[in-house]
């Protein structure tokens, strides 16, 4: 192989670092201090936010008085209208006072086909009011007119009895549009006594 041909231009050899003249001295002059005051020169302020106020908190709205519905019926009236029952047999000596769940009585046992007397007790306040007896299958009333009147006293009287071959009845009462149920339940006459004696003795 060939070397490569020399170049016709050769760059200069670098200068000797011992022949370059010394570089130059630079003085520095000391800072002055800034002037304070009115002075011209520039003051910085750091800007503080104000504080930021808490939100207050709203009061309670003001408490709702529930008003009775329009055309609702009146819980006291309701009250007034609505009887205790005391079934009481021929020779039994305490009635049988079936206890209220709400228009509904506990049921009362009858023994045999002999009717009881029942002794419908209002408040003293339903004087005068109407009540309307319904007598349900196989429940006979001794009361020709099936609308009763309370009395002074706030009862209504009238007889009741079990038909044969039907072991249970009910009757309605109503009065001013507020409905009682009486269930009636045939059953021996210790079961009749028994009952008489837990729900008529006090």
């Amino acid at each position: 192989m060939k070397a490569p041909p020399i170049p016709s231009v050769v760059p200069s050899p670098p200068p000797d670092p011992d022949t370059l003249p010394p570089p130059p001295q630079f003085s520095w002059a000391p800072l002055e201090p800034e002037e304070q005051g009115d002075g011209g020169g520039l003051t910085t302020v750091a800007v503080v936010p104000p504080p930021v106020a808490e939100t207050a908190i709203a009061p309670p709205p003001p408490q709702v008085v529930e008003t009775p519905v329009a055309g609702q019926p009146d819980p006291a009236e309701t009250e007034l209208v609505t009887p205790d029952v005391e079934v009481w047999r021929p020779e039994g000596e305490l009635p049988q006072v079936p206890e209220r769940l709400a228009n509904q009585l506990e049921q009362a046992y009858i023994a045999g086909t002999e009717p009881v007397w029942l002794r419908v007790q209002f408040d003293r306040l339903a004087a005068g009011k109407r009540v309307y007896v319904r007598p349900g299958t196989g429940v006979t009333i001794g009361s020709a007119d099936a609308i009763l009147t309370v009395s002074s006293s706030g009862e209504c009287l009238l007889s009741a009895q079990l038909d044969d071959n039907f072991p249970r009845g009910h009757i309605i009462f109503y009065c001013e549009g507020v409905k009682t149920v009486l269930p009636l339940v045939r059953a021996s006459l210790p079961k009749v006594e028994e009952n008489e004696a837990a729900t008529g003795s006090g």
